[in-house]
């Protein structure tokens, strides 16, 4: 993830989706938040999608109030959800407005 530079062009720009996977109570909020604050406080054009729905409390909505948090319902809604997040990515470059991911 790097901030755009002037003298790129939308082609070379190829946008970022990271997801900290793992068990649980290993630390993948920790790492996200703080992956999340050093690359916004470097420019990137980072959105984030918490969707961890075991630790509604004290995941990466608590900590950024602009996260988007699917609707609730079954798997099948959240998988809908995370498709159309991800063609908004990919569509992001064509529309000239390309930006990396947090899941």
């Amino acid at each position: 993830m790097a901030k755009k530079d002037a003298t790129m062009t939308t082609t070379d720009v190829r946008p970022v989706l990271l997801m900290p996977v793992g068990r649980g109570r290993v630390g993948k909020t920790v790492v996200g938040n703080t992956t999340a604050q050093y690359f916004r406080s470097r420019g990137a054009t980072l959105r984030i999608w918490d969707m961890d729905r075991q630790t509604t409390s004290h995941g990466l909505a608590t900590f950024h109030p602009d996260a988007e948090v699917p609707p609730s319902g079954g798997l099948s809604d959240l998988a809908q959800w995370l498709e159309q997040k991800i063609n908004e990515q990919a569509l992001s470059i064509r529309a000239g407005r390309p930006f990396d991911a947090l899941l």
